[in-house]
Formats: C-alpha cells, sequence, structure tokens
C-alpha cells in the first residue's frame, strides 16, 4: 500500500507541475506542504489558519480522527467507502468530459489504493451547473445516497455567500443517511462551521 501511495502522490505532484525530477532537496520538502493539513482547535479559532488554502487546507483533530476511524472500520471490515461531492459547475467539470472532473480523478487514483486495503472506493460527483445544493439538499438520503463516509461541500461559486443553504445541505448530510459523514467544504465559509 505505501508504494501505491507513493505513486499516487507522485501521480498529482507530475500533474501540477511539481515532478520529482531536477528538483532540488529544498523544492521537493516545499512541494510536500500540497499534502499538509493545518489542525485547528475551533474552540481558539474564528478563521482558518493563514496560508491552509495554498496546501492541503485544514481540520479539526476531532475530525481528522473521524475519517481515521472511518477509513480504518472499512479496511478492517472490508467495507465499502463512499465519497460523494456536491456543488456547482465547476466543481461537476462541465465543459470537460465526466471523467475529467476532479472527483472522478480522485477515484482514479484512489480506487486502487482502496482495492489494495480491501476497500472499495464509490465516488459520486453530483455537481450541477447553474444551482448550487440547496435544491437537491432536502432529498440527500435518495440523491446523494444514504452511505456516505466523506461528503464534501464545493459550491462556493453559487451559494458561497448563503449561509442558510449551505447549512441546509451540510444539516441534511449529517442527518439524510444511514451514516453521519465526515464533512470537507471546499471554500466553506468558516462562520457556518
Amino acid at each position: 500500500a505505501d508504494k501505491l501511495i507513493s505513486r499516487a502522490m507522485e501521480a498529482i505532484f507530475a500533474e501540477y507541475g511539481h515532478p520529482r525530477e531536477g528538483l532540488a532537496p529544498a523544492q521537493l520538502a516545499q512541494r510536500m506542504q500540497q499534502f499538509h493539513w493545518e489542525k485547528v482547535d475551533m474552540k481558539d479559532a474564528d478563521k482558518p489558519p493563514p496560508g491552509s488554502r495554498s496546501k492541503g487546507g485544514w481540520t479539526t483533530k476531532r475530525s481528522e480522527q473521524g475519517l481515521v476511524r472511518r477509513l480504518l472500520h472499512a479496511m478492517m471490515t472490508s467495507d465499502t467507502f463512499t465519497v460523494v461531492m456536491g456543488g456547482h459547475s465547476a466543481a461537476a467539470g462541465e465543459g470537460n468530459h465526466f471523467r475529467q472532473s476532479y472527483m472522478m480523478q480522485f477515484h482514479k487514483v484512489m480506487a486502487p489504493i482502496f482495492a489494495h486495503l480491501g476497500v472499495k472506493l464509490i465516488t459520486r460527483n453530483i455537481g450541477m451547473g447553474g444551482l448550487g445544493t440547496l435544491h437537491n439538499a432536502m432529498g440527500m438520503g435518495s440523491i446523494y445516497g444514504d452511505d456516505i463516509d466523506l461528503l464534501i461541500w464545493d459550491s462556493g461559486m453559487t451559494e458561497g455567500k448563503d449561509l442558510a443553504a449551505v447549512d441546509m445541505f451540510l444539516r441534511q448530510g449529517l442527518i439524510g443517511g444511514k451514516r453521519v459523514p465526515v464533512i470537507w467544504g471546499s471554500g466553506l465559509n468558516f462562520n457556518i462551521l
């Protein structure tokens, strides 16, 4: 699994213009920031950590532990791991072939790693152009699925300032299925957390 993960990371680096060849040791260390998560204590934080959007993002210790438990459970029970994204047209990949959307590219890179660990990765891209996520949020379990492990919100372009719409999506995601998913947001308004 380690070799598969290393190959996947190298593929991502190459895709984003940071292949290993020709890089000095300092540049090799710097490119690892692409996978670095800042960890935030929500009791003390009132905004995302500085520079976190140019790295791998940020999370809380509790959220990270929840994701780790979810992944370990899937590995120990040979269960599925379901990742679902709700978002706008750019997240859906409109203007590209569906397989070029970032969710389908995520699946292409990660499915072999999950398979090697005995887990079937299921990836759903439920992004829609011009509409955002509010209209589908009420039918979360039926539309997005009731077995979500990781729910991604990426609708900042259409709903980024509409906190009520984002709140509805997240709440429905939490209560709309058989599992309570870990939630990730791309550009999610920090105040809603």
